[in-house]
């Protein structure tokens, strides 16, 4: 068993501390690895900042926040036991609200509620309104063991004496009647999923599964209450304090103690197993197997489900589809989820800007000169590897240029299969231009048909009729792919993508698909970049106009650009004739300059002649 290196040296000179920091060690440890934590069932973790150790997590199956901190130590025969409050915060539309005390769900229904919950240790009166029951950690050096424990009741039940009143709209009401049930909260099923995906850390550390298990069943009892507040116990037949004891190692569960209201003397009945044969109870729980998910390199991890591979997503897009914004959706929406993504990005030209313009957690790595079916081919695998020595993201992300052809990415994203799980291609299109787009350029129509997903983005701008034609269009190009309408690139990730599953892709599993075939890209249909750097403020009317001038001879155009008389820098933006301005994202950026994209970029004399006068107007400024 791999348990010296779990427990804290100083556990004998500092048990108290020892004991809050080895419950750190097992939630930091088990949350290390994104596919080992989704499949041991955790779905967040986050420290609370306090006088003690206290932690807010999410666990599979549960809306709501669990929320665990430590109470206090104690010593029994040759037992230091740890004991840690355990809460429960349901979301203010979840049903299980309605369980708790009318008190616990005014507050569950206030506009700070969460804001609370994050740093729940600091207020009192959440810890005893939410709490559903008490973990035990367990640690006998003597017999190199360790044990974990839950206890709870069946069913925390409070009746208020005198009722329970509250103002609606300035008028008392009756929300409980004198006599009536307060609060009826199924505290220990509350408490056994969360113990469950612990006890489930634990097996993952200690390295092998409980040697014995202990539940202890006693009559339980229900609270009163007056309208002073005083509460007093009674003894309820159909309430059941619980108390289930799992151990690793040599020893027995330790005695119990008596916190948390516990009567063992009671007992009704007590289960005692020793590792004989199956176990009576809880045969199905994942504690018995995460211990297999510890060796990276068997095939034991299969048991769990586990696919440690992060998901390879590659986006596509003609130019000025809204990639970047589907991109911004996505990544605030992971993180949310604690999950970690990372991206490969190129762009044609000599200037990275998307990256720069995604401001959530996330590592980017820019290869820029050039697009993607260019540059990139023969360096895809160089790039997540740089980000796979660092990082064990979730999902890797490749962005493509808005020129890119990703069939030319088959080589590449075949030779990654033992680092990543291809998950799809995403292409993003801009509903106001495909038609045009398609028409003008081929490789808009063939990043639509390879396509597994398609995001029809910006049909805020397009009339019923429009859209129809728009879709009818992709389709006859890409048949099988489904086509999402968006604005802005928002969509919930969940329905496109799923970290869990792995999808066989239409594209890059096709037999029609030479991995050796040379597929159309921008330079056939003529398109290139020019960059311009604008170290100094433009006249901002200058600019415009030179702009308007252009006439469609440029297709887009992106950068960032300081105006005379705004000392803030400005992202520009221009797709087929539309613009827009808006405020960069950061409060400075060190270099501005512009991306021209279109066709014979490198001799277009109307677009030199506009240069000119933007320069020149740079400098006259």
């Amino acid at each position: 068993m791999n348990f010296k290196g779990m427990i804290p040296a100083a556990i004998e000179g500092d048990p108290a501390c020892s004991m809050q920091v080895l419950l750190r060690n097992i939630l930091v440890r088990s949350n290390f690895v994104p596919a080992i934590r989704h499949s041991i069932g955790w779905r967040g973790l986050k420290n609370v900042v306090g006088s003690v150790e206290a932690w807010t997590a999410k666990v599979r199956g549960r809306e709501g926040v669990y929320g665990i901190f430590y109470l206090d130590v104690e010593h029994k025969d040759e037992w230091i036991t740890g004991h840690f409050g355990l809460n429960y915060f349901p979301g203010a539309e979840e049903e299980t609200v309605e369980l708790y005390s009318v008190h616990a769900g005014l507050i569950a229904v206030d506009s700070v509620y969460m804001d609370m919950v994050r740093n729940f240790i600091s207020h009192e009166h959440l810890c005893d309104l939410f709490n559903i029951g008490i973990i035990d950690i367990s640690v006998n050096m003597n017999e190199e063991s360790l044990c974990i424990g839950v206890h709870s009741v069946s069913e925390q039940r409070v009746i208020s004496q005198n009722g329970v009143y509250v103002l609606k709209e300035g008028v008392k009401a009756e929300a409980v009647p004198p006599g009536g049930v307060d609060q009826a909260l199924p505290a220990y099923d509350l408490s056994f999923d969360f113990y469950e995906v612990l006890a489930s850390s634990f097996t993952l550390h200690c390295g092998e599964p409980p040697t014995s298990m202990q539940r202890i069943r006693y009559q339980g009892q229900e609270r009163r209450y007056d309208e002073a507040g005083l509460s007093a116990l009674e003894r309820a037949p159909d309430i059941f304090g619980i108390c289930l004891n799992l151990c690793y190692g040599k020893a027995s569960p330790p005695a119990q103690s008596n916190i948390y209201d516990r009567n063992e003397a009671n007992a009704v009945d007590e289960i005692i197993w020793r590792g004989d044969g199956n176990p009576p109870l809880y045969g199905e729980a994942l504690w018995w197997k995460a211990h297999m998910a510890d060796d990276m390199k068997s095939l034991d991890k299969s048991l769990l489900g586990i696919d440690e591979r992060p998901a390879l997503i590659v986006v596509t897009g003609f130019l000025g589809s809204g990639k970047t914004s589907f991109l911004q959706h996505f990544i605030e929406y992971q993180v949310q989820m604690n999950r970690f993504v990372a991206i490969v990005q190129n762009e044609i030209g000599e200037e990275g800007l998307d990256g720069k313009l995604l401001d959530h957690d996330y590592s980017v790595v820019e290869i820029d000169e050039g697009c993607i079916c260019c540059t990139l081919v023969g360096n895809l695998k160089v790039a997540i590897q740089q980000i796979m020595e660092s990082f064990q993201p979730d999902y890797i992300i490749v962005e493509t240029t808005g020129l890119a052809n990703p069939m030319n990415l088959i080589d590449e994203v075949v030779a990654l299969e033992e680092m990543v799980r291809f998950d799809s291609v995403t292409t993003v299109v801009d509903g106001e231009h495909a038609i045009g787009s398609m028409h003008e350029y081929k490789v808009a129509a063939e990043q639509i048909a390879a396509a597994d997903i398609i995001l029809l983005n910006k049909t805020d701008l397009l009339s019923a009729a429009q859209k129809e034609e728009v879709e009818l269009k992709v389709r006859s190009i890409n048949k099988h792919a489904p086509i999402f309408p968006v604005v802005q690139g928002n969509i919930n990730p969940a329905m496109l993508f799923d970290v869990d599953e792995k999808k066989d892709s239409p594209v890059f599993n096709k037999n029609a698909h030479s991995c050796h075939e040379r597929h159309h890209d921008h330079r056939s249909d003529g398109l290139s970049s020019v960059k311009v750097d604008l170290p100094v403020s433009v006249d901002k009317a200058v600019f415009l106009n030179s702009i308007e001038a252009l006439n469609g001879s440029v297709f887009r155009i992106k950068g960032v650009v300081e105006f005379t008389g705004d000392p803030l820098p400005r992202l520009f933006q221009y797709v087929s004739g539309r613009y827009e301005i808006s405020l960069y994202p950061k409060e400075t950026c060190d270099e501005k300059f512009l991306i021209f994209i279109g066709r014979e970029m490198e001799h277009s004399h109307l677009l030199d002649k506009q240069i000119d006068i933007i320069t020149a107007g740079s400098a006259s400024s």
